[in-house]
């Protein structure tokens, strides 16, 4: 079989550097939480105007959208937005961390030449999965018969037509992405023994990395489909599988217990972004269901004050295990869970967020701990405390690269914490009471912290020396004068006898 990534249009192809169009002014500080941003291009359609395969677009159920040139305008159904299309406020921002490194997953950067040597890879994947599976000769077939009938659910779920993808490549990339992800969760599982792909220490993290960005997503309708097809006897469940795979980018480097796995194992998601979504939100002390409407008011550029300011109040910082959610303040203890920073972090936050950005059904936890995060890292000293309390673990080299990881997580951000739900309004009104009660000595201490007492000291060295030299002139002025005086007296003549 020809390899599929030479196969495709190169009409569909992506330009991951094109140049962005204008969208608004961007999200820069928490006083602009509130600012809305359109959630794309400038949308528009002619009903006059041919797509792309020369055929006329009905205006009732499509629209051309021009995506900042990330891609050549296509057209989009019915059903409007897509969901796993990274919003443009956020890729205008920074777009590093939604693009795929080494391997593309779905229709959206498929066939784009930087990871086109994957494709060979997934052909690999594909044969092995063959091999050791009864049926050879016909289990290919089935799989693509399969995909052929999933296809109009498929392209419906990416909300995009991809109308430059002809069917037969479209089932084929199903077929190849699929049993790629599915295999590589079985690999995975048996420690990757006996695929040398796997031999580099690199491989294993970029590529779980790509798997959980938005735009790199199968259904997991297909992905069901693919592992029941080719599933072994006592072989554990595909969400298992996952759950195990992603275990390593959990911020806290937390394992999974066998309860939370039982819990997921049979749910509905979507994607597996979702999935892992989900398993970071179900804490024991998280509760969607309780969510309400915030009210806060915010004391500086977030949420809260940073790290440096709160300890002026008093407030200690202590690290916990657990979600990364289950942030809770206990007396004058704000207890954190430990979050262990490196490469994966930012693209994993991000996503996450951009995945609840696109999603109204998805509750707003990761957009909520993004702009605590923001608020709490203001500076390099910042993460110092947080480091020195445990609860940042990194292996990035400097502090200033921790700083601007969690300064980067709110550009763009769509989310008005006053109107929008939030987890955390109860221990965030906590906080925020906690300080106004050390008002004033919050305010003396970082007075106190921002002068720069090398030059205070100066300055009052410089004013010591002009007072003393100011006294010594007088002293030695008022001398002159006495003895002035006296010798006057002396050199007056006597006075005439009457």
């Amino acid at each position: 079989m020809e390899d599929v990534g030479e196969d495709f249009e190169t009409s569909n192809q992506q330009s991951n550097d094109g140049t962005l169009d204008a969208v608004g002014d961007q999200l820069a500080a928490f006083g602009n939480i509130g600012t809305n941003f359109g959630f794309g291009g400038e949308e528009y359609y002619n009903p006059n105007e041919e797509t792309q395969s020369g055929q006329t677009v009905d205006p009732e159920h499509a629209i051309q959208i021009n995506d900042n040139e990330r891609q050549k305008p296509v057209i989009i159904n019915g059903s409007g937005w897509s969901t796993l299309k990274i919003p443009v406020p956020m890729f205008k921002v920074d777009k590093e961390p939604y693009i795929p490194m080494i391997v593309s997953i779905g229709p959206f950067h498929h066939n784009e030449p930087s990871l086109r040597a994957m494709q060979t890879q997934k052909r690999q994947f594909l044969d092995h999965l063959i091999r050791n599976r009864t049926g050879q000769p016909i289990l290919e077939e089935s799989l693509k018969n399969a995909m052929r009938k999933l296809e109009k659910k498929t392209r419906e779920f990416y909300a995009y037509d991809f109308q430059a993808i002809k069917p037969d490549d479209f089932v084929q990339m199903m077929v190849l992405d699929g049993c790629f992800i599915v295999e590589l969760l079985r690999f995975y599982e048996k420690k990757y023994v006996g695929e040398p792909f796997f031999k580099t220490r690199w491989t294993q993290t970029n590529i779980s990395r790509d798997l959980l960005l938005l735009e790199n997503q199968l259904p997991m309708f297909v992905l069901k489909e693919i592992f029941e097809l080719t599933t072994l006897t006592g072989e554990a469940t595909l969400i298992t599988l996952a759950l195990r795979f992603f275990e390593p980018l959990r911020p806290g480097k937390d394992k999974f217990d066998e309860r939370m796995l039982n819990k997921h194992a049979n749910g509905g998601y979507i994607h597996l972004l979702a999935l892992f979504h989900s398993t970071l939100i179900s804490g024991d002390n998280i509760y969607p269901q309780q969510l309400a409407k915030s009210d806060l008011r915010r004391p500086g550029k977030g949420l809260v004050h940073n790290a440096k300011i709160l300890s002026y109040a008093g407030i200690k910082f202590k690290k916990t295990s657990g979600s990364i959610l289950n942030i809770n303040l206990t007396g004058k203890t704000l207890n954190i869970p430990t979050m262990v920073i490196d490469d994966s972090t930012s693209p994993m936050f991000r996503n996450l967020i951009a995945y609840e950005q696109n999603n109204c059904d998805v509750a707003p936890h990761f957009c909520c701990l993004a702009l605590f995060l923001d608020s709490i890292v203001d500076t390099v000293q910042d993460v110092k405390i947080l480091c020195d309390a445990g609860i940042i673990e990194h292996a990035m080299g400097r502090d200033e690269e921790v700083a601007n990881i969690f300064n980067k997580l709110t550009k763009g951000l769509v989310f008005d914490i006053n109107e929008e739900y939030c987890y955390m309004t109860k221990e965030i009104k906590k906080i925020n009471r906690h300080c106004e009660h050390y008002n004033i000595r919050v305010r003396i201490r970082h007075l106190f912290s921002r002068l720069n007492f090398k030059r205070l000291l100066r300055f009052l060295d410089a004013c010591f020396y002009i007072v003393i030299t100011v006294i010594v002139i007088k002293i030695q002025s008022k001398s002159n004068n006495s003895n002035a005086y006296s010798s006057n007296a002396q050199d007056s003549p006597p006075p005439l006898p009457s």
